[in-house]
């Protein structure tokens, strides 16, 4: 008896050790959807997050505005987390970050994508309060669902 429960938490112990210390992404806490009568997918929006590049685009991000009648012209998302880290080291560098994260607060996806990537819009947290960024995103597929909503 003694030399299972000495087995079982020396196992723990290991497996504790193995653990990743990464940051998972996690679920949106709030989609704001403009999918007409489909459904927003929350990991269409989590893969697409993952997929996102490590460079920000060359081009300045359009006014809240101008990037939600984007999103609603094509049928897209907005998603919000409240501090959710995303790996981006080139990113997180050039904002002045202490190590590869940046902190992602809402990300606009429009359904507009071309057949290998698509421009999301993220608003990272900065030392000077959130700014939206450009970036390319290689995960191409639909934000909402392929069927209807029920009526």
């Amino acid at each position: 008896m003694v030399r299972s429960l000495f087995a079982a938490g020396w196992c723990t112990v290991l497996l504790a050790g193995c653990s990743s210390s990464v940051p998972r992404l996690h679920q949106p806490d709030r989609i704001d959807a403009y999918c007409g009568d489909r459904v927003a997918i929350s990991t269409a929006i989590e893969s697409i997050v993952a997929s996102t590049g490590d460079v920000v685009e060359p081009v300045a991000a359009p006014s809240g505005a101008a990037i939600l009648k984007l999103v609603k012209a094509s049928g897209g998302v907005i998603a919000h987390w409240n501090d959710q880290p995303l790996y981006l080291p080139k990113t997180a560098k050039a904002l002045g970050a202490d190590g590869d994260y940046v902190t992602l607060g809402d990300v606009a996806i429009g359904n507009d994508a071309g057949t290998d990537s698509r421009r999301i819009y993220l608003t990272l947290k900065t030392g000077a309060g959130p700014k939206t960024f450009a970036l390319r995103a290689y995960d191409v597929q639909d934000v909402c669902n392929e069927g209807k909503l029920k009526s």
